[in-house]
C-alpha cells in the first residue's frame, strides 16, 4: 500500500471514498426494505461482534453507545432496535443489544455488498497509483469488515452534521454524480486531485430528481420533498435542468476538516487491512463467512 502521496490527491481520494461510503449506505438501505436507521444499528452491531475474539466473554452494545456512534437520542435508537427484535435480527437483552436468529443471513448478504465496495475502491485506488497493484488479496469478511469501518466513519465523524439520514442520502447522490465522469477519467482526476483545486462549474454537471431517484433508489416524492428543504438550506442550488452541489460547500471549512480526519482515520483501517489485522476478529470469518 502507498498513501504517502495523500496530501497531493486528496480530493480524489475523497471523491473515491464518497462513492465507497454512498453506494454502501444505498446497498445497505436496500437490503433492510428502505430502514437506513435500522440498517445504521445493525451495522454497528455487526461491526461490535465481528471485533470480539474468541474468548470474550459475549455481551451486548448499549443502545447509548450505538446512540452516540449515530448523534442520535437514546429514545430514537431503541425505537430503531426494537423495530429490528421484531424481525430477529438483533435482541435486546440485560447485557445490551445483540446478533439475532437472523443476523447470519443478513450479515451473509452485506458481506456480499461491502466485500465488493471495497474491491471496486482498491482498484480505483491501484489504478491512480495510490495503492500497490501486488498487495495481498484477503477474505471477503475482512473486505467486508473493512468496508463498514470506513463506511461508518462519514456517519461517525460527521454525524452531528447530518440532520437527516434521508437528506444525507440525496445529497450524497448529487456530490457524486455531479462529477462522476471526473472520478473516472484519470487525467481529470489527477487534475483536480487537492483540496485546493474544486472542478469548475462548468466541468460539473447538474443532476435531474430522476437521475437521483436511479441512483439511490429512493420515492421521488420524497426526493422532491427534501430537494426543497436542502434548496432552502443553502445545501444545494438549481443549475440548468438538475442541481448541484456549490462549490462554497466544498470549500467550507468545517467540511474539509471533516473530511481530512475522516482521510485519517482511512489510512489506518488501510494500514491495517494491507498488514492482515481484520482477520484476526473473533467470530468474523465464521459470521461473516456464513
Amino acid at each position: 500500500m502507498s498513501l504517502l502521496d495523500e496530501e497531493r490527491h486528496r480530493r480524489l481520494i475523497t471523491r473515491l471514498l464518497n462513492e465507497l461510503q454512498h453506494y454502501s449506505s444505498v446497498g445497505i438501505r436496500k437490503a433492510f426494505d428502505g430502514g437506513l436507521s435500522e440498517a445504521l444499528v445493525f451495522t454497528i452491531l455487526l461491526r461490535e461482534h465481528c471485533r470480539r475474539r474468541p474468548y470474550e466473554t459475549v455481551r451486548g452494545l448499549s443502545i447509548n453507545g450505538v446512540a452516540a456512534s449515530l448523534s442520535r437520542p437514546f429514545e430514537t435508537v431503541r425505537r430503531y432496535a426494537q423495530a429490528l427484535q421484531s424481525t430477529n435480527l438483533v435482541c435486546i437483552t440485560a447485557h445490551g443489544v445483540v446478533l439475532g436468529e437472523r443476523a447470519p443471513a443478513m450479515s451473509a448478504t452485506l458481506t456480499h455488498l461491502l466485500a465488493g465496495r471495497f474491491d471496486m475502491f482498491v482498484a480505483d485506488l491501484v489504478r491512480a497509483g495510490l495503492w500497490r497493484s501486488d498487495a495481498p488479496d484477503r477474505e471477503p469478511s475482512e473486505k467486508a469488515l473493512a468496508a463498514i469501518d470506513l463506511y461508518l466513519s462519514a456517519i461517525e465523524f460527521d454525524g452531528q452534521a447530518i440532520k437527516n439520514w434521508p437528506m444525507h442520502l440525496i445529497l450524497g447522490s448529487i456530490l457524486i454524480l455531479n462529477v462522476r465522469h471526473i472520478a473516472r477519467d484519470l487525467g481529470l482526476s489527477l487534475l483536480y486531485a487537492r483540496f485546493e483545486d474544486v472542478p469548475p462549474m462548468e466541468l460539473r454537471l447538474p443532476v435531474t430528481v430522476k437521475e437521483i431517484v436511479a441512483d439511490n433508489g429512493m420515492q421521488i416524492e420524497s426526493v422532491r420533498r427534501y430537494l426543497k428543504q436542502a434548496l432552502a438550506a443553502g445545501q444545494v442550488a438549481e443549475a440548468g435542468n438538475g442541481y448541484i452541489v456549490p462549490v462554497a460547500y466544498l470549500r467550507n471549512p468545517e467540511v474539509q476538516e471533516r473530511a481530512l480526519r475522516i482521510l485519517a482515520y482511512m489510512r489506518r483501517v488501510l494500514a491495517d487491512y494491507g498488514a492482515g489485522a481484520y482477520e484476526e476478529g473473533g467470530e468474523m470469518m465464521t459470521l461473516l463467512n456464513g
